[in-house]
């Protein structure tokens, strides 16, 4: 059996995911390392680009990672790169190295869009002063009461801080509410505020899905700790 070419076994597989990120707004181009390996870079123009390998390139003997990331960055010098890998999730052995050759960040195969633009997100964002807590994609189901009524929504991300809360109709900023967080067996509750509205269509911020951002308001201090595990434990989970 004839062994398939670079091209072929490392750069077809990434049409789907370009594809994918090119409906999300993501300008994407697909580049060969003379090392025969492909990647996909991602460039929304400022300081900060990313590039996504496939996760197979670490089973692979004859193709050079640390050449491939090379070329990737001499695409720009002067602008960060952020590297992620999309695919299977690989080995101890190739996440190790993975790893050791720069990479950061795990697209893994089964991929929600809300994971893909989350990690898209946090590999083109500026470094600039750091949030006050870290924040995760958390699909789950909250409950929202407003005016004594309840009605159930979906987050996009949670921190002890805030969330961003999945919604075609978002509230104008300023409106109060109480969200209730259901994790594990306890159940946060805490007063908020909406602090963005994005809306479809004419969205505030086109990286992220129409909803509401709101800010947290007099969460106790064990709701928070509960909040802060799952974020910490998420975040575990999407590293490389």
């Amino acid at each position: 059996m004839a062994v398939p070419g670079p091209r072929r076994f490392f750069g077809a597989n990434l049409g789907p995911l370009a594809t994918r990120l090119e409906a999300h707004g993501y300008p994407v181009a697909e580049v060969e390392a003379a090392t025969g390996a492909c990647a996909l870079v991602v460039d929304r123009g400022g300081d900060h680009r990313a590039a996504i390998l496939p996760t197979a390139i670490a089973g692979s003997d004859w193709i050079d990672l640390v050449g491939a990331i090379r070329t990737l960055q001499s695409l720009a010098t002067s602008r960060t790169l952020t590297l992620l890998a999309w695919g299977k999730p690989p080995e101890v052995s190739g996440r190790r190295r993975l790893r050791t050759a720069g990479v950061e960040l795990a697209l893994f195969e089964p991929l929600d869009d809300a994971v893909l633009q989350f990690q898209l997100n946090r590999a083109l964002a500026p470094c600039d002063a750091p949030r006050r807590s870290r924040r995760a994609p958390v699909d789950r189901e909250i409950v929202v009461r407003r005016h004594l009524r309840a009605r159930p929504a979906r987050m996009y991300t949670l921190s002890s801080q805030g969330a961003f809360i999945l919604t075609d109709r978002p509230l104008r900023p300023g409106r109060r509410l109480e969200i209730e967080v259901p994790v594990g067996t306890f159940h946060p509750r805490a007063r908020a505020r909406v602090v963005m509205a994005n809306r479809p269509g004419e969205e505030r911020r086109p990286d992220l899905p129409p909803g509401n951002a709101v800010v947290f308001q007099g969460l106790d201090a064990p709701s928070a700790a509960v909040i802060e595990r799952l974020v910490a434990e998420r975040l575990a989970a999407l590293e490389l």
